[in-house]
């Protein structure tokens, strides 16, 4: 009787070491539960085109900027940025040309010029929110999100 004993205790613990040694090879090839879950940082560009629908868009290819609003037309120049503002340095807008009966681009007047939504050489704030129904662009502290395309 002591020896069939001795045989189950063997066992019992036998199955305890493989449990033990099955526990431990686990938890050192989980990831760390106490470890915060990091999401890899996806960095947004500015480049490519912006739109709110309604015809109202930003493009940006390289450092151009064209912009459209439906309200007062479009506007193109280049564009400096840093992680909060954006510049617009407008050269030429869209408009009708009385005189040659026509719509083309004109140079833009640096002094006296129209506001342009914040488009005038001035820097203005600019954010991204991600959403699950895309990226959106923020600027001038407006509430009208320009979706990535």
């Amino acid at each position: 009787m002591k020896n069939k004993k001795t045989n189950v205790l063997k066992r019992r613990s036998l199955l305890a070491i493989i449990a033990l040694v099955a526990v431990i090879w686990f938890s050192m090839t989980a990831c760390d539960p106490l470890e915060e879950e990091k999401e890899e940082e996806e960095t947004i560009s500015l480049q490519g085109k912006w739109d709110a629908g309604g015809n109202n868009y930003y493009e940006f290819t390289g450092e151009n900027f064209r912009v459209h609003f439906t309200d007062s037309g479009s506007a193109r120049g280049t564009f400096t940025y840093t992680t909060t503002h954006i510049t617009f340095n407008p050269t030429q807008y869209w408009t009708y040309i009385i005189s040659e009966n026509k719509y083309d681009w004109v140079d833009w007047y640096p002094t006296g010029q129209f506001d342009f939504h914040g488009i005038r050489g001035t820097p203005v704030t600019y954010r991204f929110e991600k959403l699950k129904t895309g990226v959106y662009l923020y600027i001038n502290g407006g509430n009208l999100g320009y979706k990535k395309q």
